[in-house]
């Protein structure tokens, strides 16, 4: 095998980790109008959510996840103590009615250097 199809191949595994899930910036996120826009408006600009659940109320709640930084090393536990790089989790809530109407959003923001 050719070195450089190596070194490709070894590129692209170290960068598949970089980032996952679905982020949701904290203007879109706000620019959704509690009372107004629809689960439907939601998933359209987003996508499926990675989570979803249903409310004691009847109502719905969808959470997407963003996480960043993240490589193969970092499952190497001491090794990622010392090379890991920074990382970023985002989590974005979003609470529907039982009629599918955007309730209320709230983000949780978490990041990590070494």
């Amino acid at each position: 095998m050719k070195p450089i199809l190596v070194l490709a191949g070894l590129s692209a595994l170290l960068l598949a980790g970089c980032a996952s899930g679905t982020y949701v910036s904290e203007d879109t996120r706000t620019g959704f109008q509690n009372g107004t826009t629809t689960e439907q408006q939601v998933v359209a600009e987003l996508g499926q959510p990675q989570q979803s659940g249903v409310t004691v109320a009847g109502g719905k709640s969808d959470t997407y996840t963003w996480l960043s930084g993240e490589t193969p090393i970092d499952s190497v536990p001491i090794v990622a103590l010392v090379a890991g790089p920074d990382s970023e989790y985002v989590t974005v809530t979003f609470e529907f009615n039982a009629q599918g109407v955007l309730m209320n959003s709230r983000a949780t923001r978490w990041s990590s250097s070494t």
